[in-house]
């Protein structure tokens, strides 16, 4: 499988304790471990920061349970998160987040503790086109590596997808485990259309696609 790795900023940084407040959505909340990674686009690229003073782009959760989440939920939760990795520098264990994992192997999303119904539901229904990027996790070191793959990726070891526009507007994608499966066997990663719903805030943007 030939691939074009996309440029990733790699300073690992592994955060103290984030608690935030309980709370129910679907799945009890769980206590999770792991790493954040920042989704950004500069300079006509997709970046992934592990060092970074405020995240305006995608925030990534890179677990210890071996799974890789977009993090989504309640504007301010995300906001708290956004801010918190610089001033906790310097710190070797790693982040304790609370959330409510849901989706699939293909499309995990840790949904915040805080969540209100309306912060996640835009229900924007539209077409996207862009570039489909894939994430592969490193749980070792509790990055990802961002690639735009030239075959099918569904071979792989279930990993996050992003798509991310001409205007540098980045979504994760999200769907049933068949929807993802079927944009992996794509191996057209550009120029590619997507029909689906939007939801989110302007911490991050999911495409949920049909």
């Amino acid at each position: 499988m030939k691939n074009t790795p996309v440029t990733i900023i790699s300073i690992v940084t592994f955060l103290s304790v984030l608690t935030l407040t309980s709370y129910s959505f679907g799945e009890e909340t769980e206590l999770m471990k792991g790493n954040i990674l920042c989704l950004v686009f500069e300079k006509g690229k997709i970046k992934a920061l592990e060092d970074f003073d405020y995240c305006k782009g995608l925030l990534i959760f890179v677990g210890m349970d071996r799974k890789i989440y977009t993090l989504a939920g309640n504007e301010d939760d995300l906001q708290k998160i956004a801010k918190s990795p610089k001033k906790m520098m310097g710190y070797r264990t790693p982040l304790k987040i609370k959330g409510s994992p849901e989706g699939n192997e293909r499309a995990w999303v840790l949904y915040t503790p805080t969540l209100e119904s309306d912060d996640l539901d835009i229900n924007v229904e539209r077409m996207i086109t862009g570039t489909v990027v894939c994430l592969i996790p490193n749980y070792l070191k509790g990055n990802a590596k961002l690639v735009i793959s030239t075959a099918p990726c569904d071979n792989k070891d279930p990993h996050l997808h992003v798509i991310y526009t001409d205007d540098g507007q980045i979504y994760a994608l999200q769907g049933t485990k068949d929807t993802v499966i079927n944009i992996e066997k794509n191996p057209n990663r550009r120029n590619v259309t997507l029909k689906g719903r939007i939801e989110g805030n302007a911490s991050g943007l999911i495409f949920i696609v049909e």
